[in-house]
């Protein structure tokens, strides 16, 4: 589905359920928990209005505007239904533009878990994401390459410019080394 596509279909999902809502209101329902609840839900409308957004993470930013634990399940459960929050499209979105910024594999997972979406839930990591046929090690030293650490200690530098991106420890220590080593030979 192309994202015009994802943007209108979740905006006229939306605007049903702010209709439904206004109908609801108009009849007069004055019970609190209801009341609480559509305030929850029009709040994570907001939340997610200006991007997509994990779970997690709009559980958490209710929590903190002080709805119940109830409230905030009802307003989860109905975005949910409706397609307005979907962890694996939020995953989806996530990797695709970390893995465009040039970001290691070990960044993308701890940003996953960070999100409280586990990494052997998404479909098809990492296989369908890093599809250039590089490995980890490749990607790493390309990426020295088209930035190269501006410091006296090159393999300090790549290394830490490395970690920094999301690379693996491993990764990171054994492209700095290959880096430093191939900017002495060129000097």
């Amino acid at each position: 589905m192309a994202r015009r596509e994802v943007i209108e279909s979740m905006q006229s999902r939306m605007d049903s359920i702010i209709a439904d809502r206004r109908g609801s209101m108009e009849e007069g329902d004055p019970s609190p928990a209801t009341s609480s609840v559509a305030d929850a839900f029009a709040r994570l409308l907001r939340t997610v209005s200006s991007r997509d957004r994990s779970e997690a993470d709009v559980r958490k930013r209710l929590s903190e505007a002080g709805f119940s634990e109830a409230a905030i399940d009802q307003a989860v459960d109905r975005a949910r239904s409706a397609g307005i929050l979907d962890d694996a499209r939020f995953a989806d979105v996530l990797i695709r533009s970390r893995v465009s910024q040039g970001r290691g594999k070990a960044g993308i997972e701890r940003e996953l878990a960070d999100q409280g979406i586990d990494v052997d839930s998404v479909s098809g990591w990492p296989d369908d994401y890093f599809t250039d046929g590089r490995s980890e090690l490749d990607r790493a030293l390309c990426l020295l390459e088209r930035k190269p650490p501006a410091a006296k200690n090159k393999r300090e530098a790549a290394y830490r410019k490395l970690v920094g991106k999301g690379f693996s420890s491993g990764v990171a220590s054994e492209a700095a080394r290959v880096f430093a080593f191939s900017q002495l030979r060129d000097n």
